[in-house]
């Protein structure tokens, strides 16, 4: 394992040998979002569609997507039910 890289004291993404595990971890870390992702790698949003297409992360993409929407949904509720008005 190498070194941790940490945007403005951020979450961190481990650097690694390995490209498509440094991708991957940052989709994680992200929560499936490109631009983000992009941004934390130091990538231009095209060039890590790119690098996702050449890696054949399509797939994994869009699995990582689709948990962070079932979480960020529960989460929603969650802060719904907890902002609603009293009465």
């Amino acid at each position: 394992m190498g070194q941790q890289v940490c945007p403005r004291g951020a979450s961190c993404v481990a650097m690694t040998d390995d490209p498509r595990q440094l991708v991957l971890d940052a989709l994680q870390l992200s929560e499936g979002n490109i631009l983000k992702t992009a941004w934390l790698l130091g990538l231009d949003r095209s060039v890590l569609y790119e690098k996702i297409k050449e890696l054949n992360l399509t797939e994994e993409v869009t699995m990582i997507r689709r948990a962070a929407k079932v979480n960020n949904g529960d989460d929603r509720i969650g802060r719904l039910a907890h902002s609603a008005p009293r009465r």
